[in-house]
């Protein structure tokens, strides 16, 4: 666990923003500040305490199984991170006081008044390495009217072990994946569906509700074979309404049987309200 920690704070520091907004002097004391909130997809990780100059602020944090009637994956609040200040981050393993990292967020060259979603994905069982870092830039745009955000999150070691390259597709039920082509094909481990189709990281793609149900489908590259499908809408599936905010995460998830499969999870939001 302590190589996971290394790595997502490692990344805060080595990795420079790109494409944030900043803010103008406000005229008063208080930092300004970066949200970033932390999502745990890794099955074989443990439970950490996160703290913000000693204050808790990600307490007993650890990974969530999926089931079929809540597959939301565990994750934070949005995290106020000062931005060019004097702050300290600090990874505790849970119930201990002895500090895995420390981290001072002044170098993490943070920009004012963007969010971020950084996942830690990836079982570290898996021959890829993994856990690994998937960093996403949050844009909660005006969506027209009957329409929602959606991004999709290749989060899964264990497929691509197993399969290599990814390719999804979003059909109507029943659809012979054979005829079609896919939404996004040679989807690579730690890719998001804004960098692979818009080159932008974290970027939600405009989908308009048909009114009739969907299914994600994810196959091994170049088959039309499912490994793992999920549909949206109908009977049993995931209810989305208009104007909220998908997150999709192919991710590996505890088997029935024992072991680690290949799953999905997904984070099913309104657009925060400042």
């Amino acid at each position: 666990m302590k190589d996971v920690l290394a790595v997502l704070f490692t990344m805060l520091l080595a990795v420079t923003l790109v494409g944030c907004d900043s803010n103008d002097d406000n005229g008063d004391d208080q930092p300004e500040t970066a949200q970033v909130r932390f999502v745990h997809a890794a099955p074989d990780a443990g439970d950490v305490d996160v703290f913000l100059d000693d204050q808790e602020v990600a307490g007993d944090f650890s990974y969530k199984a999926p089931t079929p009637a809540d597959v939301e994956p565990n994750y934070s609040d949005y995290l106020d991170v000062p931005v060019d200040v004097d702050a300290r981050i600090d990874v505790r393993p849970t119930d201990s006081n002895e500090n895995l990292l420390t981290v001072n967020v002044d170098q993490a060259n943070l920009n004012a008044n963007a969010r971020y979603t950084v996942i830690v994905g990836g079982a570290q069982a898996a021959n890829t390495e993994a856990p690994q870092i998937i960093l996403l830039r949050d844009q909660f745009v005006d969506l027209p009217a009957n329409s929602i955000g959606l991004r999709l999150v290749h989060a899964s070691a264990i497929a691509q072990d197993n399969a290599g390259p990814v390719d999804v597709y979003i059909t109507p039920p029943g659809t012979d994946l054979s005829q079609v082509d896919p939404l996004i094909p040679g989807f690579e481990f730690t890719q998001d569906s804004g960098t692979v189709s818009l080159g932008t990281s974290g970027a939600f793609i405009q989908r308009e509700l048909s009114g009739e149900p969907q299914v994600v489908s994810v196959t091994a590259a170049g088959s039309a074979q499912a490994v793992v499908q999920v549909q949206i809408g109908g009977d049993g599936g995931l209810q989305i309404s208009e104007g909220q905010f998908v997150t999709g995460i192919a991710a590996d998830i505890p088997a029935a049987e024992g072991g680690l499969g290949i799953g999905a999870q997904a984070i099913i939001e309104s657009a925060p309200s400042n």
